[in-house]
């Protein structure tokens, strides 16, 4: 499992536990159907940006993009700190 994977499911599962989503109730959702060829295949089938955000050399957080034409980005599969979303309120706006 790479870095950024592992991110993202242990950002989702904190939404999970708080839902009450479980694998056996809700085995697509992020936290449980996401693996590392579906990360690729989001951005070499799909063509998704993506991109990590680091802080003194440690990953907080990640997102892609499905489509950076929409309106408000229609981001996808974001997830790690505050600091993350900022950058996407960033990344936005250029």
């Amino acid at each position: 499992m790479t870095i950024i994977l592992s991110l993202i499911k242990k950002s989702f599962k904190t939404v999970a536990d708080e839902y009450g989503f479980t694998e056996e109730n809700a085995p697509r959702f992020t936290a449980f159907a996401t693996t590392d060829e579906r990360l690729y295949w989001h951005m070499d089938g799909e063509h998704r940006p993506m991109y990590v955000f680091e802080v003194d050399g440690v990953l907080c957080g990640y997102y892609s993009l499905q489509d950076l034409e929409s309106l408000p980005g229609e981001d996808r599969n974001l997830c790690g700190s505050g600091q993350a979303r900022q950058l996407v309120k960033m990344r936005l706006s250029m």
